[in-house]
C-alpha cells in the first residue's frame, strides 16, 4: 500500500547571505575577541600619547646658608629626571600594537565570513538535495499508483505492485535524511554567524 505519512514540503528557506555576513563580522567569538584586543590597544596608545602631552619635569629652589637651615622646595609634575630636566618620552610599541590589533581584526571578520559563505554554499547543495528528493518521492508514489492501476487493469502482476511499493518508502526515507542535513545544514550557517537568526 501506498505511504503516505512523509508529504513533500517546500524546503525551508535559507537567511539572507547578505545579513549572515554582516553579523559574522560583528558578532563571532573570534571577532569579539579581536575587537576587545583592538579595545586594549587603543587605550595603551592614548595613554602613551598623554604621556608625551606631559612630560616629565622637575625642579627644585633651595634658598639659605649651604651649610644648613633655610627654605627649600621642590616640584615633580611627574617623576623622571633629577634636578632641572626636561624630558620626552619616545615609544613605538603602542602604535605598533594598534596596528597589530587592526590587523588581527580584519583577518579575524574575513576568517569568519569566508566560513559562512561556505556553510551557506553546503546549505544551498543541501536544499538542493531536499528538493530532488522530493521529486522523487513524488515519482516513486506516481510509479506505484500507475502499478496498482495495471494490477487493478489486470494487465500487471501483484508482484509489480509490490515491487514498486518500495519505492516510495525508500524515497521517503531519503527525503527525511535530506531534510535533517538541511536542518543541520542551518544550524551551523546560525552558529558561524554568531548566534540564533
Amino acid at each position: 500500500m501506498e505511504n503516505r505519512n512523509i508529504a513533500p514540503t517546500a524546503s525551508a528557506a535559507l537567511p539572507d547571505l547578505g545579513t549572515l555576513v554582516a553579523r559574522a563580522r560583528a558578532n563571532t567569538a573570534e571577532v569579539i575577541q579581536a575587537q576587545n584586543a583592538l579595545a586594549a590597544a587603543q587605550e595603551s596608545l592614548e595613554e602613551q600619547q598623554r604621556d608625551v602631552r606631559l612630560p616629565d619635569l622637575t625642579a627644585s629652589v633651595r634658598y639659605g646658608p649651604s651649610s644648613g637651615g633655610g627654605l627649600s622646595a621642590s616640584l615633580n609634575i611627574k617623576e623622571g629626571s633629577a634636578g632641572l630636566g626636561y624630558s620626552l618620552p619616545f615609544g613605538g610599541t603602542a602604535p605598533a600594537g594598534v596596528t597589530q590589533a587592526e590587523l588581527s581584526l580584519r583577518v579575524a571578520q574575513q576568517n569568519a565570513e569566508l566560513n559562512v559563505r561556505t556553510l551557506y554554499s553546503a546549505a544551498q547543495s543541501a536544499a538542493l538535495t531536499v528538493a530532488s528528493q522530493q521529486t522523487a518521492v513524488e515519482v516513486a508514489r506516481s510509479a506505484l499508483s500507475a502499478a496498482q492501476a495495471r494490477l487493478t487493469a489486470r494487465t500487471g502482476t501483484a508482484d509489480d505492485v509490490t515491487a514498486a511499493a518500495l519505492g516510495p518508502a525508500q524515497a521517503e526515507r531519503d527525503l527525511v535524511q535530506a531534510r535533517a542535513a538541511q536542518q543541520t545544514a542551518l544550524l551551523r550557517i546560525e552558529n558561524a554567524a554568531g548566534g540564533s537568526l
